[in-house]
């Protein structure tokens, strides 16, 4: 299985971000609960960068929108997602649901991960 194939729900990872994003922010802390306080239960590289962008407008107290983030990510590829991120969710409401699909798909690829961890160490004698 190589690193493409580990469990991953794209879609979710987007709706969270448009869901942060609709809300101005105002859902950042649920997010926080579920996510953690960094990008690195998000499998999509451009997601994980977006994520980490609206943690650190929201530790600095700003709004979380589209301007503020243009003002932070400055790599094309991030910009060109961030442009079609609100076609992922038109509400905030699901957020929770969506956060959670994110936390599963990454539980299931630490487990892969560890298992691979602990089989290359049992080979290795």
């Amino acid at each position: 299985m190589s690193l493409q194939d580990l469990p991953n729900n794209a879609e979710s990872e987007r709706a969270v971000l448009a869901s942060i994003s609709l809300s101005r922010g105002g859902v950042v802390d649920e997010a926080i609960e579920v996510l953690g306080s960094d990008g690195s239960m998000f499998y999509q590289e451009s997601y994980k960068r977006i994520y980490e962008a609206m943690l650190g407008l929201h530790q600095q107290g700003a709004s979380i929108d589209p301007a503020a983030l243009l003002g932070v990510i400055q790599d094309s590829p991030t910009l060109l997602v961030l442009a079609n991120i609100h076609e992922a969710c038109p509400t905030s409401a699901n957020l929770m649901h969506y956060a959670r699909q994110v936390l599963k798909a990454w539980q299931q690829r630490e487990l892969i991960l560890e298992a691979k961890r602990l089989e290359a160490g049992i080979l290795q004698g």
